[in-house]
């Protein structure tokens, strides 16, 4: 009797709170709310679920669960790319996303080209591009669907009107002045512009007096793309494009994207997508350096991107009868980075006669030239481009006489002059003619009708093969820790002997890297057996 008591006592002190709880009410939260808790997030990182929840409340009144704040960090990358003005509460897939990615690549290339588009062409071209994507015979074409599409896309029509075109010196001037009064809300840390060269990084020092009997020109090459800044203060990791995801130089261990920004495609080239993603991960950046920058560009449909993605970046496209004269990059950027790239692969170069070995370069070791000659291009130099241009509202102070002009042009190309007297094989050749060589590269595509396809099945970069024999030579054998250790210890004692070569800094590095090897070596040590101690 008295449990029977104690279980009706614990039912009634049980009821009134399963009576008082309610089911959660469902809170529409708009798209730029949704933004705002990522941005947060993003600048605090350490930040509970609970000091989120008080700040959506305390800016906006809404009342999120913990789990509701999971779920939005979860879709980061997504919510992101949303305009801070976006109040929808929906964000509604489109139906056939492939379709409409091909199609917006299709209509880029048709604005880059100035060609006239309607909504008959697009529906036309629509269909000729869902046929090739296999899109369903039931899926409706119709005006409808046009609308929503040009409204995803932010595309809008309008009429055009005939103007006398410029030419010559009346359209630079006429661009300058724009860009000058464009460009006049930034500060010169927040303008920027992208250039891309075509690089052919194994091409023998010989090739340009032309065809040997016997050898072809090596004309392999890679697609490289530059970011800097007016005042070179912030030079962006250089962007490489090849032609396949991992060659066999690169082994197992290698990770190309600490070198550089490493992307492939079967043609080696900048395409719609590979800019877009990479224009994305800039912008991510300047976000969460809470900056607002503007990037200069040549109007190429490569170049072409939904504008509405970003949110801490401008595009300013260049104008096409103009962009030889005013885009920094030209004015001198590429050729000093192409003319250090020369002098470094020719020091390899003579360093493997020095050694008797091949004069060769693998796409590993370009990258790292790639990179350390992008490091070499000057502050100086960069400014001196820009300020030539003379597209900025203020010019950049001019470096100071002799503080920070070192590897000009000039000096790179007497410095290749002078390595090329060391290398057999060279008599005749010019550096100037070195220089030349990537001036017609391509580097951007043009696609064709089934390009538009297989970028919008996203195949691109996959279609590349997924290993490529570059490097005939075989690959190396690991080093184990123990090799590196000795290494590391001739290279200290060659530093201690040779005080004027190296600082006390650098010694200390060296002695770093030993302690880091000894502490591996240990860790991975074990009991040498009876045969193997007699084998060493």
């Amino acid at each position: 009797m008295r449990s029977l008591v104690r279980v009706h006592l614990q039912c009634e002190r049980v009821s009134p709170k399963m009576q008082s709880t309610k089911k959660r009410t469902r809170t529409a939260i708009p798209a730029n709310v949704k933004r705002e808790i990522c941005l947060f997030h993003e600048q605090n990182p350490k930040a509970s679920r609970d000091c989120v929840i008080r700040h959506v409340f305390k800016g906006h009144r809404l009342a999120l669960g913990r789990s509701t704040i999971s779920d939005i960090l979860k879709e980061k990358e997504k919510w992101l790319f949303r305009l801070p003005t976006d109040t929808s509460t929906k964000a509604r897939t489109p139906q056939q996303q492939r379709l409409e990615d091909a199609l917006f690549l299709w209509f880029s290339e048709a604005r880059a080209r100035a060609m006239p588009v309607s909504d008959e062409i697009l529906i036309t071209k629509a269909k000729s591009v869902g046929e090739r994507l296999g899109v369903p015979e039931t899926f409706s074409y119709s005006v409808g669907w046009l609308q929503r599409f040009k409204q995803r896309r932010k595309i809008r029509f309008y009429k055009r009107h005939g103007r006398a075109a410029s030419e010559g010196d009346a359209a630079v001037t006429d661009a300058r002045r724009v860009l000058k009064t464009f460009l006049r809300g930034y500060d010169l840390n927040d303008i920027y512009s992208m250039g891309e060269s075509g690089l052919f990084f194994r091409m023998e020092p010989n090739a340009a007096l032309g065809p040997v009997s016997g050898k072809k020109r090596n004309t392999q090459r890679l697609a490289v793309a530059l970011c800097v800044n007016a005042l070179g203060t912030d030079k962006r990791k250089p962007l490489v494009v090849w032609e396949c995801k991992r060659p066999h130089c690169f082994e197992r261990d290698f990770d190309p994207n600490r070198v550089c920004c490493w992307r492939w495609n079967k043609n080696a080239r900048m395409t719609a997508l590979l800019f877009e993603e990479w224009l994305q991960e800039f912008d991510r950046s300047m976000r969460v350096r809470n900056r607002h920058v503007v990037l200069l560009l040549h109007s190429t449909p490569a170049h072409k991107n939904t504008a509405e993605q970003l949110t801490n970046v401008s595009l300013r496209f260049l104008p096409p009868d103009s962009t030889s004269a005013i885009q920094p990059l030209d004015a001198g950027i590429i050729r000093n980075f192409r003319a250090l790239y020369r002098r470094q692969q020719l020091q390899h170069y003579v360093r493997c006669v020095d050694a008797g070995k091949p004069q060769d370069v693998n796409i590993k070791e370009a990258l790292y030239l790639v990179r350390d000659s992008w490091q070499q291009v000057s502050a100086a130099t960069i400014s001196n481009c820009w300020r030539h241009c003379d597209i900025l509202p203020t010019h950049p102070e001019p470096a100071a006489p002799g503080s920070e002009e070192a590897n000009t042009t000039a000096e790179v190309i007497r410095s290749i002059s002078e390595i090329l007297t060391r290398l057999p094989g060279t008599a005749g050749v010019t550096p100037d003619s070195i220089l030349r060589a990537e001036e017609d590269a391509p580097i951007s595509e043009t696609l064709a009708d089934d390009g538009f396809v297989e970028l919008a099945r996203h195949c691109a970069p996959d279609s590349a093969s997924e290993t490529l024999d570059v490097d005939d030579r075989a690959p190396p054998r690991p080093a184990t820790a123990r090799e590196a250790r000795r290494g590391l210890e001739s290279a200290l004692a060659y530093a201690e002997q040779n005080p004027d070569l190296f600082g006390i800094g650098e010694i200390d590095c060296i002695r770093g890297l030993i302690k880091k090897t000894a502490a591996v070596g240990h860790q991975n040590a074990r009991q040498t057996t009876l045969c193997e101690y007699f084998r060493q």
